[in-house]
């Protein structure tokens, strides 16, 4: 859970907060206390380049962070986690907390500037 919302801005001109992509196999966070990460649950399919770029999410500094377990639907899974930058814009997200128009202030944005 974030210690504080994140708005990241789409390619639809939205900001969504505390965006998340989820596949079978593997999910992207994106919140407010840390770098996104991907997660790819054991045994991995595709790459985590290779799950970027279908996206089209632009990123740079793509680095294994950890192998770990995380508890994923109840049960303790074997994972391996990537964390990366955002350099541009995201497609829209598949599950989001909130969503705002414009930039307002007292929010926390993730800047591509």
């Amino acid at each position: 859970m974030a210690s504080y919302p994140l708005y990241v801005e789409s390619t639809d001109g939205k900001f969504y907060r505390n965006p998340k992509f989820v596949r079978e196999g593997w999910f992207i966070n994106m919140e407010g206390n840390r770098t996104p990460e991907l997660v790819l649950i054991q045994p991995v399919l595709k790459t985590a380049s290779q799950i970027l770029d279908t996206l089209r999410i632009k990123y740079r500094n793509l680095q294994k962070s950890k192998t770990c377990r995380k508890r994923i639907d109840g049960k303790l899974t074997p994972v391996i986690i990537y964390l990366f930058e955002l350099v541009a814009p995201i497609p829209t997200p598949h599950t989001h907390i909130g969503v705002l128009e414009k930039v307002q202030s007292g929010y926390t944005y993730y800047d591509f500037k």
